[in-house]
């Protein structure tokens, strides 16, 4: 499985295995190992090949936090797929993908046990300490620029919830509100690569 984490940079990323559960990124479910929840198979929705409507591949999957199954959507873009066949075309690949991530056990959940985004971030650190001479780079978009953007409410979000767009809209915030140059906009890039990487299994 791949996820592109940053715009114009491709970086590939198998899933993360933690605590005995594995976890996509790309979607945000996980797998455990024996454990194959009830499920419906994705489908997709045109209401009526209405082309003035968006398109919805919806399925639904199994989740340990509500003990039941709950639905999700994936809305099929009209500007980027604007005719039927194209619709169709996306559909038929992400309802694919989807199916078979729901036969082999997918489902959604929250370990108690699940590090913590600031946890995650302080191992990264500290074992990065022994190899990187410029620690204080990585402290800093961490610790004071990361870890600030994506706590909530004062809640602290686990590494795992991560999905394709949330480190996109980081990077692009990034770029917005410190006025990046290439050089050190691919650096940060790569320092956020460098992270995510570290808890490939």
């Amino acid at each position: 499985m791949y996820m592109h984490y940053c715009k114009n940079l491709i970086i590939s990323i198998l899933p993360v295995t933690l605590l005995n559960l594995q976890y996509d990124l790309a979607t945000g479910m996980m797998y455990k190992k024996g454990f194959f929840p009830g499920y419906r198979k994705s489908v997709l929705k045109t209401y009526g090949d209405d082309l003035q409507k968006r398109w919805v591949v919806e399925y639904w999957v199994h989740s340990e936090e509500h003990k039941k199954l709950i639905r999700k959507q994936i809305f099929i873009s009209s500007k980027k797929y604007p005719s039927a066949g194209e619709r169709n075309a996306y559909a038929d690949r992400t309802i694919t993908e989807i199916n078979i991530k729901l036969q082999n056990g997918a489902f959604f959940g929250r370990n108690e046990n699940e590090l913590d985004l600031h946890k995650a971030i302080f191992n990264f650190i500290d074992h990065k300490k022994k190899n990187i001479i410029d620690i204080q780079a990585y402290e800093q978009l961490l610790y004071k620029i990361f870890l600030s953007f994506f706590s909530k409410n004062e809640t602290q979000l686990k590494f795992t919830n991560f999905t394709r767009s949330d480190i996109v809209i980081f990077i692009d915030e990034c770029q917005r509100k410190f006025d990046l140059g290439n050089s050190t906009r691919n650096f940060k890039r790569n320092m956020i690569y460098n992270y995510f990487e570290f808890y490939v299994d």
